[in-house]
């Protein structure tokens, strides 16, 4: 079993750190360990594997979150987010083929992905 400090350090680590006992934490206590960007963190940790749940409080007062297992899922699959002009984008869906300037796009929407793919 992979104790969350022996993975994360910083506010990752924090956070799975808080949520180990499996039990319910509220937003505010989220908030203390992780910072402002706590939603982001989750994020990190749900994409590395890690299986995090929420729901509502029942009296209102925001969302509870807790880990749901010690045992990590398999990582998600990264995704190259690509904008295109609407042109390109109706000429690829009819014709199946990329113009140049959606090419271009393309090119440069997975060089950026690259140069940032282990901070995603």
């Amino acid at each position: 079993m992979i104790h969350p400090a022996d993975e994360f350090s910083g506010a990752r680590g924090a956070l799975l750190d808080l949520l180990w006992d499996r039990k319910w934490h509220s937003r505010d206590a989220l908030l203390a360990v992780a910072g402002h960007r706590y939603g982001a963190r989750l994020g990190e940790l749900r994409r590395d594997g890690w299986r995090i749940e929420s729901h509502l409080h029942p009296h209102g007062k925001g969302t509870l979150y807790r880990l749901r297992s010690h045992k990590k899922g398999p990582r998600a699959v990264k995704r190259v987010q690509v904008l295109f002009f609407e042109r390109d984008a109706e000429v690829l869906l009819e014709t199946g083929t990329l113009t140049r300037s959606a090419a271009r796009s393309l090119r440069r929407a997975f060089a950026s992905f690259r140069r940032h793919k282990e901070k995603l």
